[in-house]
């Protein structure tokens, strides 16, 4: 099972992401995926964030349902600083990957 992550530098839409053809394997293939459209980061030696996002599934008649929501916490060390705005989408290959 697999569960596949992309990390966009800038915001965009969840329009902007199933436009783009690096993706469009990901969206035909997987059960469903999380969506976060604006991430944001803030970082000072340690690197604190978070964002809301939307969860989909694709039904087997091909439609596509927004199932709920979730939340992503971000929590990175080492030497940084500064502010990042960013968008990620997480793939779930199958049901199995999609409810661990």
């Amino acid at each position: 099972n697999w569960i596949s992550s992309f990390t966009l530098i800038n915001y965009i839409k969840m329009e902007e992401f199933k436009n783009q053809g690096l993706v469009d394997k990901y969206f035909e293939k997987s059960y469903g995926w999380a969506a976060f459209p604006k991430v944001g980061k803030f970082a000072f030696m340690v690197g604190v964030g978070g964002a809301d996002g939307q969860v989909y599934v694709k039904k087997e008649n091909g439609q596509v349902e927004q199932v709920g929501k979730s939340k992503l916490a971000l929590v990175s060390g080492g030497w940084s600083h500064g502010i990042t705005v960013f968008s990620e989408i997480i793939f779930f290959e199958n049901e199995e990957a999609f409810h661990r």
